[in-house]
Order: structure tokens, then C-alpha cells, then sequence
């Protein structure tokens, strides 16, 4: 489970990261809430091979993905990782290869995405406090 604090430029930047997840066979969901100019809290969960996944993580921090506020090409300097483990799936519920992008309009329907049925049973329920805390809400 990866955070991204901010998306100025959210088409462009979740069409690379549909690229990417598309590139290096992995499936995922993307959580994000629209601000006053941008998207803001942005979370994505991935699933995949480890390697395929640092590799993304890679990407983010060494590519431009998004632009500053002045309009100009960055890379990505506050994405946090804030879970990663074994994942667990149950039969029949397994989002495709790809990344599913959905947006929340409060903490609470995050939380409800991520660790409810709209992830896909993807979190173990060894992980959920953790996620939990690492959000931010009680």
C-alpha cells in the first residue's frame, strides 16, 4: 500500500501509473480524493511480483510523473509505503492486470475500500489495524 501525497496533473500522472501497471503485469487499485486544485491523498495498492513492484516504486522516484505548481515536469518526493506483505486473495475476486481507479470523499469510505470487499479481499486481517493507524483514522 503506497501513498502519494498530491496529484497536480491526475490525468496524466494515473495514465502512467495505468502504463506502468499494465507494463510490469500487475493489478492494483487506486484510491484518491479530489481537493480545492488537486487530487490529494492519493493511495495505491498493488499486487504483483516483488520485484515488479519495486521496480514501480523505482519509477516513481526516478521519472517525472507529475508538475509543480509553476507547471514544470517532477518526480514523485512523498510517496510512502505504508504496508507491504503477503497478500491474500479470495477465489473468484481477483481484480485483472491493470490498475482501477476510484475516488473517496472521507477517510471512513477509504478505509471501507481498502479493507472491505472493493479491494478484493486483498488485505490479510493480520494487516488491518496497521492500515488503520497508518491512515490516520480510529
Amino acid at each position: 500500500l503506497l501513498r502519494i501525497d498530491h496529484m497536480n496533473d491526475s490525468k496524466g500522472y494515473m495514465k502512467l501509473l495505468r502504463k506502468w501497471t499494465d507494463q510490469l503485469g500487475l493489478r492494483g487499485e487506486l484510491y484518491f480524493r479530489n481537493g480545492a486544485r488537486r487530487v490529494e491523498d492519493v493511495f495505491v495498492l498493488l499486487v504483483g511480483d516483488v520485484a515488479k513492484l519495486k521496480d514501480f516504486c523505482l519509477r516513481l522516484r526516478t521519472q517525472c510523473v507529475d508538475v509543480n505548481s509553476r507547471g514544470m515536469k517532477c518526480k514523485e518526493k512523498q510517496s510512502r509505503v505504508l504496508w507491504e506483505g503477503e497478500a491474500v486473495t479470495v477465489r473468484g475476486t481477483c481484480t485483472p492486470i491493470g490498475l482501477r481507479c476510484t475516488e473517496y470523499k472521507k477517510a471512513e469510505e477509504l478505509v471501507s475500500f481498502l479493507l472491505g470487499s472493493s479491494s478484493s479481499g486483498i488485505i490479510p486481517s493480520s494487516a488491518e489495524m496497521h492500515i488503520v493507524e497508518a491512515l490516520g483514522v480510529r
